[in-house]
């Protein structure tokens, strides 16, 4: 893996943390500042073992891993922000508690390296990670088909040893996306069916179509392209749509600012799905994470468990048209007692819907919930939910 420090172009290190670059220094007062990230760095940079670099503004490139598709023939995006570097880490925090409400993505995870991007209000993080040692090949190859239970738990238990001794490079850079890298996260839109189409939703890439017959599975896009007046997705099965810039009617005489269309095989079947379109601003993405007083200012969302709140913490699931679920962890608790909840957006506000350990859910539970919108059981927490 090409090193993260190959690519960037350093251009200014009159800081090494926050305090200095509050006390005032007249170049990075032409940086896009933002108080907070530099906060968030020079606070994790403090919590990391080994030897840390000075916090310094540069340039970096930065690959769309919505459009891993194309992966080898990407272009890359030049953003320009904050970086620092550690090396001989022995022991790094978890990022989750130190990036507070952000979406968490871990793009690339092996023996010797590891890739995290992490995102909010279109600013990127990198986390890289990188072993310093050599791994034993006795490691590498020790696990066979062949091997005894014993032999595998002996190769276990090295791994451990191995593990227990390590220590790692660590990269962190931050800057501010551009304009024109169009996030999967940040893709959301309402569609309104024309002629005999229903209703339908896309969250992050994923089209929900909702009461219509030619339905099979959902339909995820991994790869979006921006045009002149139009977005073009596709995803590795061949199935394609697109959103144009053209006002539309729908057909219950509604005007609407984007028109679509998407199709996909059924079987031999081409089907299609045109309509109208909306563009939302969602206030989650899935993967987002953070500590409860941070979904708790958001959604209202009035928790009453564990009275230490920075020991517990949320994960969003996934979202479909105003609803959203997260998991909610105690770490004070075993994750197996980790609850679940449903939210929906409503014009008064989010209303909780379901709070609970939803693999128990009762069945009552599930025909009040499926009354309300028989969507909601396609959650995954609520599978147990009789079908039917």
């Amino acid at each position: 893996m090409k090193n993260l420090v190959s690519k960037l172009l350093i251009t200014l290190s009159c800081f090494a943390f926050l305090g200095a670059f509050l006390s005032g220094c007249d170049a990075t007062k032409k940086a896009n500042v933002d108080k907070e990230i530099l906060s968030i760095m020079q606070n994790y940079a403090q919590a990391l073992s080994g030897e840390v670099s000075e916090i310094t503004t540069g340039s970096f490139e930065w690959y769309n891993s919505s459009e891993y598709e194309a992966y080898d023939g990407r272009d890359a995006y030049m953003i320009t922000g904050y970086y620092f570097m550690a090396s001989g880490v022995s022991k790094s925090p978890d990022v989750a508690d130190y990036f507070d409400g952000w979406t968490i993505n871990y793009i690339g995870d092996g023996f010797r390296s590891s890739s995290t991007e992490i995102i909010k209000d279109r600013w990127l993080c990198l986390y890289d990670s990188y072993l310093e040692q050599d791994i034993p090949e006795e490691l590498i190859f020790g696990y066979s088909d062949e091997n005894t239970d014993e032999e595998n738990e002996r190769i276990d238990q090295l791994w451990e040893d191995f593990y227990a001794k390590v220590t790692y490079t660590m990269e962190v850079s931050c800057g501010k996306l551009p304009e024109q890298a169009l996030l999967l996260r940040d893709f959301n839109y309402d569609l309104y069916g024309t002629k005999n189409f229903d209703d339908g939703t896309i969250r992050g890439g994923n089209l929900y179509l909702f009461e219509n017959e030619m339905k099979k599975d959902d339909l995820y896009f991994d790869h979006v392209v921006v045009e002149e007046n139009s977005i073009s997705l596709r995803n590795y099965k061949g199935e394609v749509g697109s959103i144009d810039n053209k006002s539309c009617t729908d057909k219950n005489q509604k005007k609407h600012d984007y028109t679509f269309k998407f199709y996909w095989d059924n079987n031999g079947i081409v089907n299609f799905y045109e309509g109208c379109a909306d563009k939302v601003d969602f206030d989650f993405a899935v993967t987002e994470q953070g500590m409860i007083d941070t979904l708790i200012k958001k959604t209202g969302y009035k928790y009453q468990g564990n009275e230490n709140h920075k020991r517990v913490s949320y994960y969003i699931d996934s979202v479909m048209k105003n609803y959203v679920t997260a998991t909610i962890y105690d770490l004070d608790q075993d994750d197996y007692n980790a609850s679940n909840i449903l939210l929906e957006k409503t014009p008064q506000g989010r209303k909780t819907l379901f709070e609970g350990v939803g693999y128990s859910i009762d069945p009552d539970t599930c025909e009040e919930l499926f009354q309300h919108d028989h969507e909601i059981t396609e959650f995954s927490f609520l599978l147990t939910c009789p079908r039917g």
